[in-house]
């Protein structure tokens, strides 16, 4: 018992150290994270310029923003919706570590809110020990550590998505759940699978509330561009042509083996068209197990997207934490097994290496599929076997 302790101390030591020791470490290296193209596109808008997703005034506003002209090459696109850069634009007038550590207190706050409601709600099942273990090894992984590294936006889709799976378990504020479930819209990619299983879950409330919340962030992005909202999904279309055989997920895995954009597309289309198949399929048993379609949805989401990468797996908390709530020590075996593919993974080559960050991830959803619907149902303890009294035993004296 007291190894089993040590053993979850190290772990919550570990992961939250991680945590901290990656926000230091993006305020002190703020030119090289991804930050640097978020409050460049913010200083466009900033400008009162609605040309936000031209390579050309984003590679001209993160070199005044970084001091130096950048390589076109290595310059990171904004492709998130314009809504975004919008609300960063407060954070132009702050020097470059200031503006970073002010987006990181966020981030990491929405990483904190994230850890306590996994803890308190979804893991509620579990004893206490696993429950603070697991909450603090799905959330703070050392792959979703690289969100906080990079100044990702991952955190604000984690929070509202882990307040969405909450009311979705309960079984209230459905339209509400949709609403946060919009927040994915930052990286649309990340869950674009989640109205198919929310469909096949007959959870209608949601997934009106996810289409009313996407409607408005379109309807935003257009307030804030006009027609050149036009230009986002051609930026979008162009970037990730030449990324998609480099990142994580079975398009990528697809695109790395044949050398070949259009090997990922195509595996994209058919996994994509297989998964809503397979959603429309097993309805009934997505139905009787609302949240946990919610947690597959996602799990599929990330294991098809298209553009996916290790920070992107801070999401795969929700997943894990839903298939812990069976199956504890198997997750705990996953996320051990993810942080090894990680430095694994880093130490060969993050975009030649072998990526196999995806094999557990593919792991990981299909033993969460296999348990969306069955419950686990644990055994009863065995009764205490009453105590015979030895033929030598003295009678009991009355007093």
């Amino acid at each position: 018992m007291q190894w089993r302790r040590a053993g979850g101390m190290a772990v919550v030591a570990l992961a939250a150290g991680n945590m901290v020791a990656e926000a230091l470490r993006a305020v002190r290296d703020a030119r090289d994270t991804d930050y640097a193209s978020f409050i460049s596109a913010a200083r466009i808008l900033a400008a009162g310029s609605r040309n936000l997703y031209s390579l050309a005034a984003q590679h001209a506003a993160e070199s005044a923003f970084l001091g130096f002209t950048p390589p076109p090459s290595v310059a990171n696109a904004f492709l998130n919706p314009a809504p975004a850069a919008l609300a960063l634009v407060p954070l132009t007038g702050l020097s470059r570590t200031a503006g970073l550590a002010v987006f990181l207190a966020a981030a990491l706050a929405c990483v904190a809110a994230s850890l306590v409601l996994v803890y308190r709600r979804l893991l509620a099942p579990l004893p206490q020990g696993w429950r603070v273990v697991l909450a603090v090894a799905t959330v703070c992984s050392l792959p979703a550590g690289m969100t906080i590294a990079l100044g990702q936006w991952d955190p604000f889709i984690l929070a509202p998505a882990t307040l969405a799976m909450v009311w979705v378990a309960q079984g209230r504020r459905g339209f509400g759940a949709g609403l946060l479930l919009s927040m994915v819209m930052l990286k649309p990619q990340l869950g674009f699978l989640i109205p198919v299983f929310l469909l096949a879950a007959r959870q209608w409330r949601a997934l009106a509330g996810m289409a009313a919340g996407a409607a408005l962030w379109l309807l935003a992005s257009y307030a804030i561009l006009g027609s050149h909202l036009a230009d986002w999904p051609r930026l979008i279309v162009d970037n990730d042509s030449a990324t998609t055989i480099q990142t994580l997920g079975i398009p990528g895995l697809a695109g790395m083996v044949a050398g070949s954009t259009r090997a990922s597309f195509a595996t994209w289309v058919a996994f994509s068209a297989a998964a809503v198949v397979l959603a429309a399929r097993y309805r009934r048993r997505l139905a009787a197990d609302p949240a946990g379609a919610l947690a597959l949805g996602l799990g599929v989401s990330l294991l098809l997207a298209p553009h996916l990468w290790s920070d992107d797996l801070i999401l795969l908390a929700l997943p894990l934490a839903w298939w812990a709530r069976f199956q504890p020590a198997r997750v705990l075996a996953c996320v051990v097994a993810l942080c090894a593919a990680w430095g694994i993974d880093v130490a060969i080559g993050p975009l030649t290496g072998p990526h196999l960050e995806t094999f557990v991830l593919a792991a990981a959803v299909a033993q969460l599929a296999l348990g969306v619907g069955r419950p686990f149902v644990a055994r009863p303890a065995p009764a205490p076997a009453r105590a015979r009294p030895s033929p030598s035993a003295l009678p009991s004296t009355p007093r």
